[in-house]
């Protein structure tokens, strides 16, 4: 039997902010490659800035190694990519990136949607269908032969959930249904996101078991990995409270509809990351 090795980073995050140095990041990225050698590695949200990726994609332990890597870029785009014109509109605006193992460099896409809300809205309800739709084939990449599509941070909300029944399906598929197709020929379904999710109840676990559900006989996955919020802001701004580096839901994969266990769980107390390794056998 087949298997490929998937590894989880995530750090902590203070009012939006990454509380780890950029050159820390960096360097955990680069032991992991070194040292882990997983297959693939999803960074959580806000990973690197622009300066730091371009070098990540030179490193010769990225160039030697077997790692494909999937990042977030973190703040602003840089003056070679952003022109005047549009500056000041990009300035929010953050890339999901991959590297491949030969330091091939590419977008994957820029996030779509933030929460369920804007898909109830009648102004944005086709607009954020089509934006995702626009990215469908920049989002996806191999590795071994294996398919792998990316959502970012918040657009599992793209799929609705259904508390009467338990039930998930995508909004809107008899309109978009090559967004389905695409979601259902994926292997492997990644989602990084900034920090982590509200789960009320049961609904953030039944779409991530939904997304990895067996078909024909397919073994299927979905991994999300989070960073955490010690200091999260409410929606009006006001308080904030604290998010645990603790709970499975940080790093959590599924396997064909069941969670899988981490066979490596490395929480860091120095520079506030957790490392996670779990093994996707086909």
């Amino acid at each position: 039997m087949e298997y490929l090795i998937l590894s989880g980073l995530s750090m902590e995050r203070k009012r939006g902010k990454n509380t780890s140095s950029g050159e820390t990041r960096y360097k955990k990225i680069t032991e992991i490659i070194r040292t882990r050698k997983p297959d693939l590695l999803l960074c959580a949200g806000d990973t690197l800035d622009r300066k730091a990726l371009y070098r990540l994609a030179e490193d010769k332990n990225v160039k030697a190694g077997r790692t494909t890597i999937v990042l977030e870029t973190e703040g602003a785009k840089d003056k070679k990519e952003t022109s005047k014109a549009v500056k000041s509109k990009s300035q929010s605006k953050q890339d999901l990136m991959l590297i491949q193992p030969n330091g091939n460099l590419r977008k994957l896409g820029e996030q779509t949607l933030v929460n369920s809300r804007a898909l109830r809205l009648s102004g944005e309800r086709s607009e954020k269908r089509q934006d995702l739709r626009a990215q469908l084939e920049q989002r996806s990449f191999e590795i071994a032969g294996k398919k792998v599509l990316c959502l970012i941070c918040g657009e599992i909300n793209f799929f609705k959930y259904r508390r009467a029944d338990k039930t998930v399906s995508f909004f809107d598929p008899d309109n978009f249904p090559d967004i389905q197709s695409a979601f259902e020929d994926a292997d492997i379904i990644l989602n990084p996101t900034h920090d982590r999710m509200a789960e009320r109840g049961e609904m953030l676990k039944t779409k991530r078991a939904y997304l990895s559900r067996r078909i024909e006989k397919r073994e299927r996955y979905f991994m999300s990995v989070s960073n955490w919020d010690s200091e999260k802001r409410t929606l009006d701004g006001r308080k904030t409270y604290r998010q645990a580096a603790n709970g499975d839901s940080l790093h959590e994969v599924y396997q064909s509809s069941n969670p899988l266990s981490a066979i490596d769980w490395l929480y860091n107390e120095d520079d506030k990351m957790i490392y996670s390794t779990f093994k996707a056998n086909f």
